[in-house]
């Protein structure tokens, strides 16, 4: 080991070496292979000063190199050995079969740090990159503290940020100070890796930041132009980096969703969902600060349906319920719900062909069904706007009725009538002026001869159709104003001597 190695004497040198790398976002260890390297061959920065005079002073990188004389055997070159470079890896596993599932996210975890330790022998020893690391990322901090004021409105100073804050406790407390401009976040869960979608306010590019499964504890991570790799599950890096995003105690987020890559003819099973699941596990610290989120997008898969064929095939919405918990009430007002589409994968699996005709022959509903935990939740108790534009969720009134507005993919005569029968239980009318949303036109005429055929008052005016009924118990006047892509209920009470008349 040679300990006469400027590297060694000179700190301020090593540092000024790792400079383009750190800002290149070079990991510690691909430095530190690097830098052991130079020792062992007797290499030197090119702006060291060494006996005879400077070597090579024309501009360049500091990354040049120059070999010299080892002290040991003056007169002879260091050791001829290739330079060191880290092995990319461009392969994806499947994250179902090698990720190791979390029920647990202790405080380091939370963190992201990474854990530099000094083991067997080497040249230079990695705890001492990593102070250099250190030193520099808090010279980059103290620049965004000059530049942005601690308000971060770009993807390059973000990206710096997430990258940097791994090296250390001091840094990532340091991290922590940062409020982000963000507009947007979008965590998809693929089948051999995780994507999170970063959309900076009052900016229409979009960044993508991916997370590649290379095993049970090993992924690369993709920030842009940078690849690294982590001894750690794609699904905990990814989860962190967003629960890191989500954590500021100032920021207000207007969008927050959660989605699932589409079908994949490759992979013959539902999309592991499990990434999600520990983002729900780390909001679930009650000590951290809630975050704020105007709109929340959520997909569902309808896997534990096919799991069990004597199960009641309600799918547990547990990590659904866990995130409303961090999300203050007061402040959501959207929640948008989608299920996966699994119809081709249904359709390529005789089994699971089988298990949806013995459904079907039972009378079992095959919509998602959202339960108890998700609907006592404060958050969804004072949401304003209901979105379940999908034909896989159920279409329940009975659990929509404290929204303002709900959101459906279509309503025909017999879904009309079936919210109507509703509306007119006792307790069950929604608040005035609730209005459901319907994307797909509606035909009024067919709606119009259908509720006529049903006894119910119908009356056409222009482009759309005044419907009125009475509640159950003979109290209420229930008006429903129906044109092609909207329905809007109002109520009133019953004056003394009103009757129902049919038309």
């Amino acid at each position: 080991m040679n300990r006469n190695h400027v590297f060694h004497k000179k700190p301020k040198i090593l540092r000024t070496h790792l400079e383009p790398r750190f800002a290149a976002k070079c990991s510690i260890r691909e430095s530190h292979r690097e830098v052991c390297w130079m020792i062992r061959t007797n290499q030197l920065p090119t702006n060291v000063v060494v006996p005879g005079g400077l070597i090579n002073r024309e501009p360049q990188s500091n990354n040049t190199l120059v070999t010299v004389a080892s002290d040991r055997n003056s007169g002879t070159v260091g050791v001829s050995e290739a330079r060191p470079v880290e092995v990319r890896n461009d392969e994806k596993e499947l994250r179902v079969d090698a990720v190791k599932r979390r029920t647990i996210m202790d405080n380091e975890r939370k963190q992201g740090v990474e854990k530099y330790k000094n083991e067997g022998i080497h040249e230079i020893q990695i705890t001492k990159i990593r102070d250099s690391y250190e030193n520099l990322t808090m010279k980059l901090f103290k620049r965004l503290d000059r530049d942005t004021g601690r308000l971060i409105r770009t993807q390059e100073d973000l990206l710096n940020i997430l990258f940097h804050r791994r090296h250390s406790q001091k840094c990532y407390q340091a991290s922590k100070n940062y409020q982000f401009q963000l507009e947007k976040l979008k965590f998809t869960v693929g089948y051999t890796d995780v994507k999170l979608e970063i959309t900076m306010k009052d900016s229409p590019e979009v960044t993508t930041l991916e997370y590649w499964c290379q095993g049970q504890d090993r992924c690369a991570v993709v920030y842009g132009a940078t690849r690294f790799y982590l001894d750690k599950s794609c699904d905990e890096v990814s989860a962190v980096d967003l629960y890191f995003l989500l954590k500021h105690p100032l920021l207000r987020l207007p969008e927050l969703e959660f989605a699932i890559e589409p079908y994949d003819l490759e992979y013959d099973h539902f999309p592991d969902i499990s990434a999600i699941a520990i983002v729900g596990l780390l909001l679930m610290n009650k000590r951290s600060c809630q975050t704020h989120v105007k709109k929340l997008g959520y997909m569902f898969t309808r896997e534990s349906m096919f799991m069990d064929k004597l199960s009641t095939f309600s799918l547990d919405t547990s990590v659904l319920a866990q995130m409303l918990i961090h999300l203050p009430s007061r402040y959501l007002h959207e929640l948008s719900l989608r299920v996966w589409n699994d119809s081709e994968l249904i359709a390529g699996d005789r089994e699971l062909e089988l298990i949806v005709s013995d459904l079907v022959e039972r009378n079992k509903v095959m919509e998602l069904q959202l339960d108890g935990l998700v609907l006592s939740r404060s958050a969804w108790k004072h949401a304003k706007v209901l979105n379940v534009e999908d034909r896989l969720m159920a279409k329940d009134w009975t659990k929509f009725l404290h929204f303002e507005t709900v959101c459906v993919l279509n309503m025909d005569a017999k879904r009309i009538l079936h919210a109507k029968n509703i509306f007119q239980q006792k307790d069950m009318l929604p608040g005035n002026g609730f209005t459901i949303q319907v994307r797909d036109d509606m035909n009024l005429l067919e709606i119009q001869n259908y509720l006529i055929a049903e006894r119910i008052n119908v009356r056409r005016e222009e482009n759309e159709l005044s419907v009125s009924c009475l509640t159950n118990d003979d109290k209420k006047w229930i008006f429903f104003k129906i044109d092609n892509r909207k329905i809007v209920v109002t109520h009133r009470k019953k004056r003394r001597g009103e009757v129902e008349v049919y038309n």
